[in-house]
């Protein structure tokens, strides 16, 4: 190492041999202990995300990317090449017997992981963007490791860069990434990655960090395509590089390069979907269909949609910002007002960060919009950095104790951890499990069911089915998805049994879809009459099978005309005739779990437990079945004991029961 250092500090890189002496005095290199800081940075992030990582399927996404993984699939758009081969990988590992935990544990890692790069992320930004003031001259003055100065500068940085690192990994948000399996957690490690690279190479620019940039960005990118919101940072550094007139244009290729590297990663989309895998979402096997899911083309109706949306989304962030920073926002706002008057570079490198972030996440349309923020978490985190190293050199000056200091700085993070740890605890959430479990264990060999609820049942039950083996006899199809011709596609080529060898409703849907998605004229009214009538075929093609069929209680009835709904357990089975069916009022006891927690989709299922359970009583009822319809009334009452309409039809049997 002693070689680089001289070169660094006694003989700038060749690439950036006319560097400002106010950029090389910043270069102050890393050592063994940023290294080890980084490390146990990182290992203590991963040890205390243990205690709140799920040990099961979360909600939304979480069966469907376990499954994609364990297959080595394809997942929603944009693919995520790079977290379907690292992912799969990983969860091969038989670290647990459940391949869930693994991957769970897989978004552990990557997170703390994460960690530790933005430590040195932060400290690599604190060191190549010098201080504007121009009577600072201590931070002008060229420093080698061992002399006292260097330590008197290294100290601040530091600090700093530990205390918003860890204020970082303690915000709600990015601690919740580390608790189950989704794209994002690896995505935090690549954004640190990005602004690691791209501020060494902005510090003394050569090929080689101009390759390793170029990688990292291409690398982002094939994971989330949220990387380009980095871009308008990194084209800053980019500026400020020719403004100071060091840019070497014979850089641009090894970027470039770098870049197109990684991006081959891409290519496994096409090949695996040419296997047709189990999860083969978009079928990206053609040009079309790959760009179509690389670019994201489903989701793009939630994206820019209107000005509601964007102040809403808008209001979400800035609402959070104290939830998830806790105390930490006195030092956010301190290194905003430091770095406007010290570190102007600094300050508009943050701001391109924010408000590129911003400007996207604000005008897409989803609910879970709190992940997509990440980056402008990120940007603040740094602004606390510049906040915390302004302070500790000014305590410095009053000759007070550096253990002192990092005790008093130690507050910040530790109280945004309690703050936050009740939040972000998904260790005992088994509420999408059971809910899962409860509706395929209790239905019938063979069942077919149409639900779209996605986030609670759907995606979750694609890994219980085909990775667990929970009822793999169980159709499940999502309604919702069946908008999508590769969707319909693969459910009339998977369950062919349910459709006739001459199929012309199926024609016609998968015309109409095509006139859609390749935006040729087409008439909306024609694409839902054909869509009903494909849903319907889905209905009597089970039912003339031999098959019951069966469907969520979020099932609009428009395309239930002609069928009788019939509470059976957590869904309904569509009927023809007026037969009584039978169900017993044993087992279903997985709302206890959805009671052990408190949660938007825990809400959502406790909901559907109380209207299925009460649904049932109604039933009973109208075939004169006191005892079940009672029996039915007192678990709807034991989910939800506030639940009028029950609590009046137990008044009224009773009523009946004593003549009163």
């Amino acid at each position: 190492m002693g070689r680089i250092e001289k070169r660094q500090h006694n003989q700038p890189a060749k690439n950036a041999r006319s560097l400002p002496e106010h950029r090389v005095a910043q270069l102050v290199p890393f050592d063994r202990s940023d290294y080890l800081v980084s490390a146990g940075l990182a290992s203590a992030s991963f040890c205390v995300y243990l205690f709140t990582m799920s040990r099961s399927v979360p909600p939304i996404d979480g069966g469907e990317l376990t499954t994609v993984l364990w297959t080595y699939g394809i997942a929603h758009p944009t693919g995520y090449p790079l977290f379907s081969l690292l992912g799969g990988l990983f969860v091969h590992i038989p670290l647990t017997s459940e391949v869930a935990v693994r991957a769970n544990l897989f978004a552990n890692l990557c997170t703390s992981l994460a960690c530790g790069t933005f430590y040195l992320a932060f400290v690599s930004a604190l060191n190549v963007f010098p201080p504007t003031s121009p009577d600072r001259e201590r931070d002008r003055t060229k420093v080698a490791p061992g002399d006292k100065a260097y330590r008197t500068m290294r100290l601040p940085r530091t600090a700093a860069s530990l205390t918003a690192a860890l204020a970082l990994a303690f915000s709600r948000t990015f601690w919740d990434q580390s608790n189950s399996v989704e794209v994002y957690p690896l995505q935090l490690l690549l954004f640190g990655l990005v602004i690691l690279s791209w501020t060494r190479f902005y510090s003394a620019p050569s090929r080689r960090k101009a390759f390793i940039s170029g990688l990292a960005l291409g690398i982002g990118f094939t994971n989330h395509m949220t990387t380009v919101l980095t871009v308008p940072a990194l084209l800053f550094l980019v500026y400020l590089t020719y403004r100071d007139r060091l840019f070497d244009k014979s850089l641009i290729l090894p970027v470039i390069y770098g870049g197109l590297i990684a991006s081959a990663l891409y290519l496994y989309l096409p090949l695996r979907a040419s296997q047709s895998p189990l999860m083969n979402w978009g079928d990206p096997e053609t040009v079309k269909r790959f760009i179509w899911h690389v670019s994201g083309k489903q989701f793009r109706v939630w994206m820019f949609s209107s000005t509601d949306v964007f102040q809403k989304q808008l209001g979400v962030f800035f609402t959070s910002i104290y939830p998830e920073f806790r105390l930490t926002l006195i030092l956010i706002l301190v290194g905003i007002i430091v770095s406007l008057r010290l570190y102007r570079r600094l300050f508009w490198f943050c701001v391109l960060l924010l408000a590129g972030d911003i400007l996207y996440a604000a005008n897409y349309n989803i609910h879970d919009i709190a992940s997509y923020f990440l980056l402008a978490y990120v940007a603040l985190a740094l602004f606390a950095a510049v906040g915390v190293k302004w302070a500790v050199e000014q305590v410095a000056r009053l000759n007070v104790g550096y253990l002192f200091v990092f005790a008093c700085l130690a507050i910040f993070p530790l109280f945004a951890a309690y703050s936050n740890f009740a939040d972000v605890d998904e260790s005992k959430d088994y509420s999408v499990e059971k809910y899962t479990r409860d509706i395929l264990t209790n239905l019938p060999q063979n069942a077919v069911v149409l639900s779209f609820q996605w986030d609670n049942f759907v995606s979750a039950s694609i890994y219980y089915q085909y990775v667990d083996r929970i009822r793999p006899d169980v159709t499940v199809i999502d309604k919702e998805l069946l908008r999508r011709s590769w969707y319909a596609a693969d459910v009339h080529t998977r369950f062919a049994s349910l459709f006739p060898t001459y199929d012309p409703a199926y024609d016609s849907y998968r015309e109409n879809l095509r006139l859609f998605e390749n935006e040729l004229p087409y008439d909306a009214a024609a694409i839902e009459r054909s869509y009903s009538n494909f849903i319907r075929e889905v209905i009597s093609g089970g039912l003339n099978s031999g098959r019951r069929v069966f469907v969520g209680p979020e099932m609009e009835d428009q395309y239930l005309y002609g069928y009788k709904k019939v509470p059976f357990g957590l869904l309904f089975e569509l009927r023809t005739d007026t037969v009584y069916v039978p169900f017993k009022s044993g087992g279903l006891d997985g709302f206890l779990a959805s009671k052990t927690v408190e949660t938007d989709y825990s809400k959502q299922i406790l909901g559907f437990y109380t209207r299925m359970f009460y649904m049932r009583a109604v039933y009973e009822f109208a075939h004169s079945n006191i005892p079940e319809t009672r029996s039915w009334l007192d678990k709807t009452l034991e989910v939800d004991p506030s639940f009028q309409s029950a609590v009046a039809a137990e008044q009224q049997l009773s009523q009946r029961q004593y003549g009163k």
